[in-house]
């Protein structure tokens, strides 16, 4: 079960330690919650850059944002899509209008 590893026992599950999705022992997780980046250890660490999805410790920098946001070309910072626009990769580039919107691959999302 997520969050949680069996106990030496076998009898019981102990949780894993805060904003750690899945863990081994109380010593290590094996992925942390969106929103927090690992280090091998038992510590989840949260990003720094709002809206960021994946962060690489290594490189200190966003590697892709949540949805409704794209990434700074210097993987910084993580900017709004503009309204009704579900996923775009600039703020002049639209690739995909929320439902029941059109868009011409430009910024705009019309009804």
């Amino acid at each position: 079960m997520a969050g949680f590893f069996a106990a030496t026992d076998k009898k019981s599950c102990t949780a894993c330690t805060a904003n750690c999705g899945s863990c081994t022992s109380s010593a290590t997780c094996a992925s942390c919650n969106k929103g927090y980046y690992g280090d091998g250890t038992a510590t989840c660490t949260a990003v720094s850059i709002a809206n960021c999805a994946t962060y690489s410790k290594t490189a200190a920098e966003c590697t892709a944002c949540n949805d409704k946001f794209f990434l700074a070309t210097d993987k910084k910072s993580c900017t709004a899509c503009t309204a009704n626009c579900d996923f775009c990769t600039s703020a002049a580039t639209c690739t995909l209008c929320a439902t029941k919107y059109w868009g011409d691959g430009t910024d705009k999302c019309t009804a």
